[in-house]
């Protein structure tokens, strides 16, 4: 199953670089910095849900991301 989703990861950024290589540079670093900040985003949020659970309040998904 992580193979799985790790191979799909894998195809997907592969299919965003060579997009990316069509795109106008001025434009090109723009949309790589906004795909690299949509996981860190969802896994800020989903973290700190399931931290939420255990916890109570403190943000430690929040935490724990800015700390990897």
């Amino acid at each position: 199953m992580i193979a799985s989703v790790l191979s799909s990861l894998a195809a997907g950024f592969h299919q965003i670089g060579q997009i990316l290589s069509s795109v106008d540079p001025a434009i090109r670093a723009p949309i790589a910095i906004s795909s690299g900040a949509i996981p860190g985003a969802l896994s800020r949020y989903y973290l700190t849900l399931l931290a939420a659970k255990w916890s109570g309040t403190f943000p430690y998904g929040t935490f724990f991301i800015n700390l990897t």
